[in-house]
């Protein structure tokens, strides 16, 4: 699967136009991809130290970019639908840990993260794009510079073969990552 990636993201021209910026957008991919391995690594294996590692990253991120915090709120959404799995090994009080974590040590910037907010208005999107399917398809298309397919066929290959009981729970995480952000 890493494999897999580092070919997309090499060949991708989206993300090959922002590398040569200096700016935060590779180091934004990058901490985005750690803090969803994290993530996963802590949904599936649910423990102090697989949590403070999401926690980590998860902090890292929000700092990095300050839109990153569509990323940690697609990972509490896939949290809070896969809620079942979890309460049958672990108290609820684990399952939302790193989340108040990573709102405590992000809570010292929310000033000026208003501040930002309010200097910039359209700090997403120069324009309003209308919230449709196509609009989705569109980015979608941008993101992957048209390898959409090979993008599915590596979910394939990384989870229904592999790991077919987790099916599921990943392609729900997958849609909300690749959607919500």
């Amino acid at each position: 699967t890493a494999l897999l990636a580092v070919l997309f993201f090499g060949t991708t021209g989206f993300f090959i136009y922002y590398t040569r910026e200096a700016r935060m957008y590779s180091l934004y991919v990058a901490l985005t991809l750690l803090a969803t391995w994290a993530y996963t690594r802590w949904w599936h294996a649910p423990a102090l130290k697989t949590a403070l590692l999401y926690s980590v990253f998860g902090i890292l991120l929000l700092y990095t970019h300050y839109t990153s915090f569509t990323v940690l709120l697609a990972h509490a959404i896939h949290q809070a639908m896969t809620l079942r799995k979890w309460q049958q090994h672990v108290p609820i009080w684990q399952g939302v840990m790193p989340f108040i974590l990573i709102g405590l040590l992000f809570a010292p910037w929310l000033p000026f993260f208003q501040e930002q907010l309010v200097i910039n208005t359209g700090f997403a999107a120069p324009g309003t794009l209308p919230s449709n399917l196509a609009t989705l398809a569109a980015i979608w298309l941008l993101l992957t510079s048209g390898y959409w397919g090979i993008f599915g066929l590596a979910f394939l290959l990384s989870r229904v073969i592999v790991r077919p009981q987790d099916a599921y729970h990943a392609l729900l995480l997958m849609l909300l990552w690749g959607g919500l952000p």
